[in-house]
């Protein structure tokens, strides 16, 4: 099964990187902009989230590699029989760049619990994701579906947002298109929202969503969820965090939190989820 689709491959091709699906059953060195040849242990955060934050672990002395499974996804082998199930569907963060499998915060969560899971996520656009996560509910059947935000809702935010930063149009109304687009974003995450509840209609879940401290960075045409708008329309129960209550230390890409950012992660989402999955 293809998880990458063409949405998130241009939003690559835009930023000129290869990134691509990894085959399933494989292992590499790196994941996109985490490649253990580019480390530089002088450097602070690379990314608007993360500059200033100074690495506290010398990665060069601890090498690890990613695990691609059957799925050609990050985490353990999928098991439908399970006790209990999770299902994660979001970003970079998610996924886990820049740290091993041990130590994401979804791998602690799932441990916690003694629960199987399955992390899909290695998408930027939201609805990319939308048929995977269908084909994976059919047959896994979780307890939870646990959904991050997403660099883009649909590939019209992601051209919006080309355009916006590249191209110089005459008679380029922003203001209106932007409020299309926010109208366009919030009723596409109800459409999504509502495939959830059909393939899952037993199922619990939650929305978790990372801000800038201090009301977020401007966003630019096409970005998303620091809307008030977008986060006010999804129905799921939602939950917001700060990216510098997240960065406590860097990972190997210099762009993403490291291992105490991710166990402040773990412990933060085993406490909203409480008891739930523990029956």
């Amino acid at each position: 099964m293809n998880h990458v689709y063409k949405a998130s491959n241009l939003f690559a091709k835009l930023r000129k990187r290869n990134w691509m699906q990894h085959q399933p059953n494989t292992t590499t060195n790196g994941h996109n902009d985490d490649q253990p040849e580019n480390f530089n242990f002088n450097k602070t955060g690379q990314h608007p989230r993360s500059v200033g934050t100074k690495h506290n672990y010398d990665w060069s002395k601890h090498p690890f590699q990613y695990h691609w499974n059957s799925l050609g996804l990050r985490g353990p082998e999928p098991d439908k029989n399970a006790k209990k199930k999770i299902v994660a569907i979001g970003n970079s963060l998610v996924l886990g760049s820049g740290v091993p499998v041990e130590d994401t915060f979804i791998h602690k969560v799932a441990n916690h619990y003694n629960a199987n899971y399955i992390n899909l996520s290695d998408n930027f656009v939201l609805t990319d994701v939308i048929n995977s996560t269908k084909d994976i509910l059919k047959w896994y059947h979780p307890d939870l579906i646990y959904i991050s935000d997403f660099r883009f809702i649909d590939s019209s935010t992601l051209i919006a947002w080309f355009i916006r930063k590249e191209a110089k149009l005459d008679n380029f109304d922003e203001s209106e298109m932007y409020q299309i687009l926010v109208d366009s974003m919030c009723q596409t995450i109800n459409m999504f929202e509502d495939m959830i509840r059909l393939y899952a209609p037993d199922t619990r879940v939650l929305w978790d969503i990372i801000h800038n401290d201090g009301g977020g960075r401007k966003k630019s045409l096409g970005d998303n969820f620091t809307n008030p708008k977008v986060i006010e329309s999804l129905t799921f129960p939602h939950h917001i965090y700060t990216n510098k209550e997240i960065l406590h230390d860097l990972g190997r890409d210099n762009k993403h939190p490291g291992i105490k950012g991710h166990q402040w992660m773990a412990d933060r989402v085993i406490k909203i989820i409480g008891e739930t999955l523990n029956g």
